[in-house]
């Protein structure tokens, strides 16, 4: 009888081993896209501080971004690397663009154009990501 509670607590602290490894697993693989949505959400908070009349647009847009990442497939990939790398740098290129926005005095006639740009970049590598992950699954 000492032998099988023995064995019995065993295969529980496997168990419960093997599910706190899965639950390890599944919050590394959920956490490139709480920070893409973390880095985009410091883009509109010092967006929001921009005295400029395209604030609003530029607000919009950024708000319209986060929705897709929102949206995303949270779970990722070790295959997917380079492609959350690549979502990565395009959003650091995004928040740079906007710094520079909010310290010039009167932003260049196409700014928008600019950002614009850069949010679509980011959503076409995003949707390219989702993609690669359902053909993964």
């Amino acid at each position: 009888m000492l032998i099988l509670s023995a064995i019995a607590l065993g295969e529980i602290g496997l168990y419960g081993w093997n599910a706190g490894v899965q639950e390890q697993r599944t919050a590394d693989a959920s956490r490139s896209l709480r920070l893409h949505l973390m880095e985009i959400n410091e883009i509109e908070t010092a967006a929001r501080t921009w005295n400029n009349p395209g604030a609003e647009e530029l607000k919009q847009l950024l708000m319209d971004l986060e929705e897709q990442f929102k949206y995303s497939d949270p779970i990722s990939d070790p295959a997917m690397y380079e492609t959350e790398d690549i979502i990565s740098q395009q959003i650091s290129l995004l928040h740079d663009h906007v710094a520079l926005l909010l310290v010039l005095q009167e932003p260049p006639a196409d700014w928008k154009e600019q950002t614009e740009g850069l949010a679509e970049s980011i959503a076409g590598t995003l949707q390219r990501r989702n993609q690669e992950l359902a053909a993964l699954k």
